[in-house]
């Protein structure tokens, strides 16, 4: 019998890709003025840089392109990124069923990856945390403890106060959420929200399109 269900969040209950780009038009803001360009053209400069290169070097690039390249502006550029207030929202299903599972008494749980300091502020702009009776940071527990150690979710269902048998994890990644919640006996369920182009994995024991076929399941 499920008692609790957990959840993961990026590309779970909100876009991951909203919180980069409203990190790049954070640091857009920042340097607007320093390179005289538009705060709008050079986040569709990085954004462009993201598409072409990924994430690891596009403050680089864009600064060696305007001729203002520094190692310590980059790292300045990354905290300013880490550090915003997020333009993001949850799914349109989200809220609504989160509510819905409470009603039904479940406890609900959040096991998330990334610096402590990016995911808190994901969460209070995502305003989810009055529906989370434990809330996980792996990131607090050790930078070598982030998701697929088992830790994060060991220490979410000790604060829930349930077995890993009654609890159900819902998450996308095959290897950091699925895999290894199944390994501690846990009951892994994949989100394939079809506007994010999710394959569907093996590890799943189930697979659901949104939160609705998640309550649905229950």
């Amino acid at each position: 019998m499920v008692k609790a269900i957990l959840f993961d969040l990026d590309d779970t209950l909100y876009d991951e890709k909203t919180y980069v780009v409203s990190g790049l038009w954070a640091v857009a803001e920042e340097l607007e003025v320093e390179l005289q360009t538009p705060q709008d053209q050079l986040a569709e400069e990085m954004l462009a840089i993201l598409e072409d290169d990924g994430r690891g070097r596009v403050f680089d690039v864009l600064l060696n392109r305007h001729g203002a390249y520094s190692k310590k502006r980059v790292n300045e550029l990354v905290e300013v990124y880490r550090t915003h207030q997020p333009d993001i929202t949850l799914f349109p299903d989200v809220s609504r069923v989160l509510g819905e599972l409470r009603e039904r008494n479940y406890l609900l749980g959040l096991v998330t990856n990334g610096l402590c300091v990016m995911q808190k502020r994901k969460v209070g702009a995502l305003r989810i945390k009055p529906y989370m009776d434990a809330l996980v940071y792996p990131d607090q527990l050790g930078s070598d403890l982030w998701k697929p150690h088992p830790a994060g979710f060991r220490k979410c269902l000790e604060e829930l106060g349930v077995s890993p048998e009654s609890a159900m994890y819902l998450g996308n990644d095959p290897e950091k959420d699925l895999r290894p919640t199944r390994k501690i006996g846990m009951i892994p369920v994949q989100m394939c929200r079809p506007e994010l182009g999710t394959s569907k994995s093996e590890e799943a024991d189930t697979h659901v399109a949104d939160m609705d076929e998640l309550a649905g399941l229950l």
